[in-house]
């Protein structure tokens, strides 16, 4: 079973997060929610079961109970935000952890 989390991160440009702004400014939430979406799939091809994007956003995904730091919360303690999804799983082109309301302004 691969490790979702010890994965290669996907890389998100200053040009692309721009590209995604523009694309989803009438959403709700902008792009924040297809993103997190998107990567959330793609980590998950090897372990289907384990990860799901909903999973994650409502702390239900049995990835939570194979981390110790999640393991003992209730699934409403766990559950990640759209910006926390894309945090865990891309970076920007200096190799840095997505940070919450970077997706917004481009980085």
């Amino acid at each position: 079973m691969a490790d979702p989390i010890n994965h290669n991160p996907v890389t998100i440009g200053t040009d692309q997060m721009s590209r995604l702004n523009q694309l989803f400014a009438d959403e709700p939430g902008g792009g924040e929610p297809t993103l997190a979406q998107q990567l959330t799939s793609e980590v998950a091809v090897d372990d289907p079961e384990l990860i799901t994007y909903q999973g994650l956003r409502d702390g239900t995904a049995p990835l939570f109970s194979q981390l110790p730091q999640f393991a003992d919360l209730a699934p409403e303690d766990r559950g990640l935000s759209n910006a926390q999804i894309i945090s865990l799983f891309a970076v920007d082109e200096q190799g840095e952890p997505i940070q919450e309301g970077t997706f917004a302004g481009g980085v």
